[in-house]
């Protein structure tokens, strides 16, 4: 059982060096500058040494004592507004509903708000952190920020804190992990509950912090604070793309029987700014000159058609690390450690399907990855068809998203006889409306199309304006741009056509990865009934395994579990984690924007470009400060049989019933499962207060189910016209009199 202990201690080293930040308010002086600030930075090469242990206050006063670079601020803002208008969700945040527990939010405006306030700023620090913590406020960890300055630290704390109930239904306790883990490994171990943090009250203070986590409700954001399986936190080291806020110099704990302990806040210089030479840093001034040496800066993008699949794999690759002192002896364990399937010893007739990542971006061969899953979930599910295993357990803590087919296709394994719906559309602004419009053009005139497709269409993710790609709600074909563009207003905010994967293995363009065919197993009843299955969620499951949720939930009718949430009796939400589509980092949004300037200014097309279009094009401030981390959600997605196409991400969904973590389920996974099987099954195992939910199906929620809309999705044609694209003679036309078709 120490093992657990140098597990602990391991991760929070691996933590400490790639994870990310938290960080305070988005007004001015949200972090006041330490009069010592000026001295700090003359500090940090003394400490770069073998540790890299900075303490936390002295790596906060260096970075607020970088003054506010005003005029290049202005222009990385006016930059960031314009692709934040590609967002999928911007107009969507002006008018969330009541259950959005982060309230609305108007991007632009609060850009606006930060640029008209520059010169009241303390630092430049703090110019950045105000607007990443827009991007925290979305709740959606596809939308990120992630600038140079914001990444030259690693801030990170020395104690790792999680949450334990005596019986998994009680209100639990806060611990520190070391001394749950201490009297795991030995019950004669004393130990008391936490009670302050800084002199505050706990559960407060654990609230306040996990305010910066960037998930959809609280529960999830405090859930991802605290330690589980082997895992700090990101009350340690947090675990997005940012790198934490200065909590002050140490972190003080009060314990229920009167004692304290005074833990050290630590900041660790980062792997992007390794290539500074501290020796030539005197102050904040001469810091942010050489801000030009992280690796921030964007590289070139792949616009490779591997890579325009890519985009699809809507992920935080993370996964939960199987120590098989602890696991059942797998059945089958995915060679990337991204699946694993498991009989019980504990209960018979249940079987567990721990999917804890569909992410194969990072790996070494991400066909036969994608491949090997497919295979194994396939092999899984036929042995427990021959040892006669009648419960499912899905286990999907931990899971961050990742490849779209493979959701699909693990969906399709599981339920033969029924097809996944996984709708999604854009934001049809003025500039995702050109881009079509010129790309439409070209596909009016063959010789056009040959010249684009020879000369810029490697610069492009064209894919997101291939409409035939796609097939509409009801699965039919979509004749045309004008209808794929609509636009259709839900919200105050204009979208395109609520669109679908078109998933015939004849169809390589629309979902499929390279390699990859869709298993396709013959119709027929399933091996697990969805009355004999069940999701064990934790909230932070999220991106495409949110869609797999969706699926399994909306069309197969699947109810949750989820444990843990706040110190608190009461129902919590199955997901956290964003529920949008495919991402686009800043690199390639720019990058596209240009070839079809390009484009369309070689084949003579007119009417394309806008001042707007052209700046987004090079983005210069913006691409050099936060082009690496940077990255919008470029399309959302729509629930099955909802008519009024609500966005996904805002649609506020309890799990079934709720379990509180105990000291064993924390620990031992056969423990966990078996608990949310009885929880599943026995509603008195639940937490008071966590069933039958209007959102669940516990509570009434009717799954639409499988089989056509029978009406319940039709889409008005509310299009309005905005002015189109002409098209003149250019050299290249001029040698072709085919090119005469193109004259509107």
């Amino acid at each position: 059982m120490y093992l657990l202990g140098s597990i602990l201690a391991s991760a929070v080293l691996v933590a400490a060096q790639t994870s990310t930040l938290i960080p305070t308010s988005s007004t001015p002086s949200a972090v006041p500058s330490s009069s010592s600030s000026a001295e700090a930075c003359a500090k940090i090469a003394k400490f770069t040494g073998d540790t890299n242990n900075i303490p936390a206050k002295i790596a906060h006063d260096c970075l607020t004592s970088v003054p506010v670079a005003v005029e290049e601020d202005e222009a990385l803002i006016n930059q960031l507004k314009l692709m934040w208008e590609w967002n999928s969700e911007t107009g969507w945040l002006k008018n969330t509903p009541e259950t959005w527990d982060r309230g609305s939010l108007d991007l632009i405006s609060e850009l606006d708000k930060i640029k008209g306030n520059l010169s009241n700023y303390d630092s430049e620090y703090d110019v950045h952190l105000a607007i990443q913590k827009l991007s925290i406020d979305t709740g959606n960890y596809h939308f990120l920020f992630g600038s140079d300055i914001l990444s030259i630290f690693l801030f990170w704390r020395e104690v790792a804190m999680t949450t334990i109930s005596d019986d998994g239904l009680k209100v639990p306790n806060t611990y520190v992990a070391g001394d749950i883990i201490a009297q795991h490994a030995d019950d004669g171990v004393s130990i008391s509950p936490i009670t302050k943090v800084n002199g505050q009250d706990v559960q407060e203070y654990l609230e306040k912090i996990a305010d910066w986590e960037q998930y959809t409700n609280l529960d999830a954001r405090y859930n991802n604070l605290l330690f589980r399986e082997a895992k700090p936190g990101s009350l340690v080291s947090p675990a997005q793309v940012f790198y934490g806020v200065y909590d002050d110099a140490a972190t003080t704990v009060t314990f229920k029987n009167g004692t304290t302990r005074r833990y050290n806040n630590i900041a660790t210089v980062s792997g992007v700014a390794e290539n500074i030479d501290w020796s030539e840093v005197t102050d904040g001034k001469s810091l942010f000159k050489i801000l030009s040496k992280l690796k921030t800066a964007a590289d070139e993008p792949d616009t490779s058609s591997a890579a325009q699949k890519a985009a699809r794999h809507l992920s935080r690759r993370t996964l939960i690390p199987r120590d098989n002192t602890n696991y059942p002896e797998p059945v089958v364990n995915h060679s990337d450690a991204m699946m694993a399937g498991y009989f019980m010893d504990t209960v018979n007739d249940v079987a567990v399907l721990q999917i804890s990542s569909f992410d194969t971006s990072s790996v070494d061969n991400s066909t036969e990855s994608s491949r090997e899953f497919q295979r194994l979930v396939k092999e899984f599910l036929e042995q427990c068809q021959d040892k006669d295993k009648k419960k499912l357990i899905l286990d999907l803590r931990e899971n961050q998203g990742g490849d779209v087919d493979l959701l699909l296709d693990t969906f399709m394994q599981l339920f033969p006889a029924e097809m996944p719906f996984s709708a999604q559309r854009y934001r049809a602004q003025d500039g995702y409306k050109r881009v079509g419009d010129a790309l439409n053009e070209i596909k009016k005139n063959d010789t056009a199309q040959e010249e684009f497709d020879s000369n810029w269409s490697e610069d492009i993710l064209t894919t997101h304006w291939d409409y035939e790609d796609y097939v509409d709600v009801n699965g039919d074909s979509i004749p045309d741009w004008d209808t794929w563009l609509g636009p259709f207003t839900y919200n105050e905010d204009n979208f395109t056509l609520t669109s679908r994967y078109n998933m015939s293995n004849s169809n390589k363009n629309s979902v499929l990865g390279e390699g990859f065919k869709f298993e396709n197993p013959s119709s027929g009843p399933p091996i697990f009934e969805p009355e004999n299955m069940v999701m064990l969620m934790d909230g932070l499951c999220g991106s495409s395994c949110a869609s797999f949720h969706e699926e399994l939930k909306n069309v197969a009718g699947v109810k949750s579990v989820v444990v843990g949430g706040r110190a608190k009796e009461g129902p919590m939400q199955a997901l956290g984690g964003t529920k949008g589509g495919t991402i686009l980092s800043f690199s390639e949004m720019s990058q596209t924007i240009a070839g079809m300037i390009n484009a369309t200014e070689a084949l003579g097309i007119e009417g394309f470009e806008t001042p707007e279009l052209k700046a987004l094009a090079n983005p210069e401030v913006l691409l050099r400060r936060a082009g690496v981390d940077g990255q919008i959600q470029i399309q959302d997605q729509v629930r099955k049989g909802d008519s009024s196409e609500s966005t996904l991400q805002y649609t506020y969904e309890d799990a079934d019933c709720r379990m509180f973590w105990t000291t064993k389920t924390l620990f031992e996974p056969q423990a966990l499962w078996a608990a949310a099987w009885a929880a599943h099954t026995d509603e008195n195992k639940c937490v008071k207060g966590s069933t039958k939910q209007p959102s669940s199906i516990s509570g009434g929620f009717k799954p639409f189910g499988a089989g056509g809309l029978k009406g319940s999705m039709e889409q008005d044609d509310t299009a309005t016209s905005t002015g189109g694209l002409t098209r003149k003679f250019s050299l290249v036309a001029c040698a072709a009199t085919t090119l005469l078709s193109f004259l509107l």
